[in-house]
């Protein structure tokens, strides 16, 4: 599948509007968040999981196995060739769900991504870290 930027803009307004600008996603008992819902802090999932859930089903199984911790899947946070690999795993065996094929979209919507998950993952509100994505995107779409 191929994210379109129109579509992820229109998708995260969309988030935007359900969960308020203000929201702030609720990191578990270890500090971690999860793409899809967890029972623990009662969330239904990160920014980007319900942006790629939306966009995307079938990718967004492959977010949920990331939580569970199942087989290489890894998330939208090593999606981009920043996160970090298990030492002795080459970054073609690993490198994300872009580098797999698995989810198509420009370098800009894949790098605001990306920064919109690490703004919400160090505690920014929903509206900041979508900005992000917002903002970087603003002049494709």
């Amino acid at each position: 599948m191929t994210l379109q930027v129109s579509d992820v803009k229109r998708v995260t307004r969309e988030i935007l509007d359900e969960y308020g600008t203000d929201y702030v996603y609720p990191m578990d008992a270890d500090g971690a968040c999860t793409y899809s819902p967890n029972e623990e802090t009662g969330s239904d999932g990160c920014l980007i999981g319900l942006i790629v859930k939306r966009l995307d089903p079938e990718a967004y199984e492959m977010l949920k196995d990331t939580d569970a911790g199942v087989g290489n899947a890894q998330g939208i946070h090593a999606w981009y060739p920043y996160g970090s690999l298990p030492p002795g795993t080459s970054l073609q065996d690993r490198m994300d769900l872009i580098g797999q094929g698995i989810i198509q979209t420009s370098n800009e919507v894949a790098t605001a991504m990306w920064r919109a998950q690490s703004a919400q993952d160090s505690g920014q509100p929903w509206g900041e870290a979508a900005q992000i994505i917002l903002d970087a995107t603003e002049a494709t779409a």
